[in-house]
């Protein structure tokens, strides 16, 4: 009896500690994916946006969004032509950069690293342009803010700090981030557009502001609730946004870190105004931030198809 009895505390020994062994392989298995091997993949999330304010001659046009970089350790040089090869790949018509291109473990000072990551933004070519806004990474410290807005001003962007342009018929204006910055819709709605310098032959530059098709550039997509008492808030017709990164490690879908102002809208395709058909696309992005990893959450570029009801 005392025999049986050693034997089964031995099996029941070698069970606990088979199971021990499984769970840290498994757990050393998660960390290694979600540290080196998912923050390297890609992937493209494509939206379709229809409109009965979109002008004829946009009808099909494709914005390529491009967000949330944070270059540095954690998104080199490297990953970042592997994203804009992808992108180019798609061909988009148009270009969006939603913010975060720095943060505080960005080498701003090391000039090689900003070369490269400039070449590589550079060679994101669309017909119609490219257009920024700036994170609250870039705009925490003023050596911060200056490196994003050069390098992407390097690159060929247009940076847009509560400011609006007018491309081939289509208003496109940009906020400042909301952590560190001032962001004024209204401001940016009334001011006058200037001229991208980008027009057809067949579009009126100077549109009727009544029917124009307004896309908006925001870096943090749940500031839009400040807007609530707004009357021009319904003005816009599209939305692209950054900042969440779906909260970089999900489960089962669902991000188990969020960030401020990136809590209700974390990702997809939303109606954010009961009282419009007003569409807001918040993209996961490309980078990490506090620690660089990511868990059941690709890196994403995103291509937004936009379609005339009419």
């Amino acid at each position: 009896m005392q025999r049986v009895t050693k034997h089964r505390k031995k099996n029941k020994l070698r069970v606990f500690l088979l199971a021990c062994f499984f769970l840290l392989v498994a757990a050393a298995a998660v960390l290694i994916w979600a540290f080196q091997i998912e923050p390297g993949l890609l992937m493209i999330k494509n939206y379709q946006v229809e409109s009965d304010q979109l002008p004829q001659n946009w009808a099909g046009r494709r914005i390529g969004f491009i967000t949330d970089i944070h270059s540095g350790p954690g998104y080199g040089s490297e990953r970042l032509r592997k994203a804009v090869d992808k992108l180019m790949s798609e061909n988009p018509d148009i270009i969006f950069f939603g913010g975060d291109l720095v943060d505080s473990s960005t080498p701003i000072e090391d000039d090689e690293f900003a070369r490269e990551i400039v070449t590589e933004l550079s060679r994101l070519e669309a017909e119609y342009g490219k257009y920024a806004v700036i994170g609250n990474h870039d705009n925490r410290l003023k050596a911060e803010l200056e490196a994003a807005i050069s390098w992407l001003e390097q690159a060929g962007f247009t940076v847009l700090i509560n400011q609006a342009v007018m491309v081939d018929g289509v208003w496109i204006g940009g906020l400042d981030e909301s952590y560190f910055g001032k962001p004024d819709l209204e401001e940016t709605l009334m001011q006058p557009a200037k001229s991208s310098g980008i027009v057809s032959e067949t579009t009126d530059d100077q549109a009727d502001e009544s029917t124009l098709y307004r896309i908006m550039l925001m870096h943090q997509p749940d500031y839009l609730p400040i807007y609530e008492d707004s009357d021009r808030k319904t003005d816009l017709d599209l939305i692209v946004s950054g900042h969440s990164h779906n909260g970089q490690i999900t489960l089962f879908g669902h991000p188990l870190m969020k960030v401020y102002q990136g809590e209700e809208f974390v990702r997809g395709q939303y109606k954010p105004f009961a009282e419009s058909d007003t569409d807001l696309i918040v993209s996961s992005g490309l980078g990490s931030v506090v620690i660089h990893a990511r868990l059941f959450n690709i890196p994403e570029l995103t291509i937004i198809e936009l379609n005339s009801k009419n």
